[in-house]
């Protein structure tokens, strides 16, 4: 009795949890279980979905990025990333991802943070940067310009 409680307060927290939880197989990008929040994140309406018709290789929008991730993830050089996905809909979010390597060395397990909104504002944070500098410069040559 005390271990079924155990089971249903753990799938609970799988499912409840506001952070996507996703497993992978390393050979060949099949999703082997995710949770709820997994699935609305990556476009799906449930991880039934999410599982059946989605192959995390899909969905890198830079397809390089999965093999280096998985290299860095067998070094274990790091378990954060920041990961750009191109959705199904044709949107593109980005997620924080803390893996490692389970399964006997078969799977990748972890948890996805979305970090789009983050990203964005760093983006525009960074665009308004360089717009200031320019105008910078545009102002220092006027004045250069005009003592010249």
């Amino acid at each position: 009795m005390e271990q079924l409680e155990h089971n249903t307060e753990y799938k609970k927290f799988f499912e409840d949890t506001p952070i996507a939880f996703i497993r992978t197989s390393i050979a060949t990008g099949e999703i082997l279980m995710a949770n709820s929040y997994a699935a609305k994140m990556l476009g799906y309406d449930s991880k039934e979905k999410l599982i059946e018709n989605c192959n995390v290789n899909d969905l890198y929008a830079h397809k390089e990025d999965r093999k280096k991730l998985i290299q860095q993830l067998m070094n274990k050089e790091n378990h954060k990333y920041e990961v750009k996905f191109a959705l199904p809909n044709g949107s593109v979010i980005w997620a924080e991802a803390h893996l490692h390597i389970n399964c006997g060395g078969s799977c990748i397990e972890g948890s996805l943070i979305d970090i789009t909104d983050q990203k964005n504002q760093e983006q525009q944070v960074c665009k308004q940067g360089l717009q200031q500098l320019s105008d910078l410069r545009k102002k220092i040559d006027q004045a250069l310009r005009a003592t010249a």
